[in-house]
């Protein structure tokens, strides 16, 4: 989870940003995760 703070971090956003958008990026985010482990 800490690459996906640190992204969000790079990114700019703050966790009351855009709730639309940080559910995207976390679905995607646990997706390449889920691929690595494969």
């Amino acid at each position: 989870m800490l690459s996906w703070y640190r992204l969000k971090r790079l990114c700019g956003l703050s966790w009351e940003e855009d709730q639309s958008i940080e559910l995207i990026l976390l679905v995607l985010h646990f997706v390449l995760l889920g691929v690595s482990l494969v």
